[in-house]
């Protein structure tokens, strides 16, 4: 995937400017995080899975109405 294929969904999507915000801010945590994690080494395969767990929890919260 090329970056210029990636969409962004504050672009995407009609959001207010706080959530823009939040969005940025999160993502630039994660960013980080990942770049820390790497020079760091940290293997990709367990970042890539840690990342994964964490998205998978998200959702299983989210279709569970909040519930952990």
């Amino acid at each position: 995937m090329t970056k210029a294929s990636v969409t962004r969904i504050r672009h995407a999507l009609p959001v207010s400017q706080e959530i823009a915000e939040s969005l940025a801010a999160l993502e630039a945590g994660i960013k980080a995080a990942i770049g820390k994690a790497k020079d760091e080494g940290l293997p990709q395969g367990l970042l890539s899975s840690i990342l994964n767990v964490y998205a998978l929890q998200e959702t299983q919260r989210m279709l569970n109405g909040g519930e952990s």
